[in-house]
């Protein structure tokens, strides 16, 4: 059982990866484009 915890813990990392990256980067891309159409209002 804890070696399958120790196994399954850096395939977990690798999976989550690149979800945090494709979530995180919409919602910072929002964010600029917040900042800049304030700014220029």
């Amino acid at each position: 059982m804890l070696i399958a915890i120790v196994v399954m813990m850096p395939m977990s990392v690798v999976v989550m990866m690149p979800i945090s990256i494709v979530v995180m980067m919409p919602m910072a891309i929002v964010a600029v484009v917040c900042a800049c159409t304030g700014n220029s209002e």
